[in-house]
């Protein structure tokens, strides 16, 4: 019986191992069984030494074809991997973008509606202070048109007044009589006053006295 070369012949088969556990455990995320694939790689020659297998070439060739069968899986898996990965983050930042354009939408209508209130109070407000505004106006045409109404009726009252006194002076001057002398610029209240000659003294009313004569500061005529 032939006996191995444990230095040479099995290199290839325990770097066959170690590659096949690197895959795989690469592939399935799982240390252990890289951890696993170079503690077979360092047994199991042993044990095929001590069991006397001959055929080392079958056994590398075994082991070839485990190897590139996992590195093809690990591919594919890894492939899937990604790809799932690669889903989860398209996912994920679909869903944030989702989440963020949610929320911004949240906080537009928000700043719409408080955007709306206050507007509605805004123009509340400009229509009472017009409101306020027009009836101080209508309120303030209103005093002044009953303070020209006040003043116009004082007026007409005055005027009436003056009226009334000239017309009761020049009716009560009318049936007054007084006294002139022939040469004087006076009237007086009685034919005698100084030297005034009563036979020349001639009697006139107040009235038609006073257009033309002084009042007397002697006798005091009436004026």
């Amino acid at each position: 019986m032939k006996k191995f070369n444990l230095s040479g012949g099995f290199v290839f088969s325990r770097a066959m191992l170690i590659l096949t556990s690197l895959f795989l455990g690469l592939a399935f995320n799982a240390p252990f069984l890289i951890l696993l694939g170079i503690a077979l790689a360092i047994i199991l020659p042993r044990q095929f030494a001590k069991s006397g297998f001959s055929n080392i070439k079958m056994l590398n060739k075994a082991l070839c074809a485990v190897t590139i069968l996992s590195f093809i899986t690990s591919g594919i898996l890894l492939g899937r991997s990604n790809t799932q990965v690669h889903n989860k983050n398209v996912a994920t930042q679909t869903s944030s973008t989702m989440e963020k354009n949610k929320e911004e939408d949240k906080s537009k209508l928000e700043q719409e509606e408080k955007d709306k209130k206050e507007n509605l109070e805004k123009a509340k407000k400009q229509e009472e202070e017009k409101k306020l505004a027009e009836e101080a106006k209508r309120k303030q045409q209103e005093d002044i048109a009953k303070q020209k109404q006040i003043e116009e009726q004082k007026v007409k009252a005055a005027v009436a007044k003056n009226s009334q006194q000239s017309n009761g002076q020049s009716s009560e001057n009318q049936g007054v009589m007084v006294w002139l002398s022939e040469t004087g610029d006076k009237y007086h209240s009685k034919p005698n006053c100084g030297r005034m000659n009563p036979k020349n003294a001639r009697q006139v009313d107040l009235s038609s006295a006073k257009k033309s004569y002084a009042p007397c500061k002697k006798c005091h005529p009436p004026v």
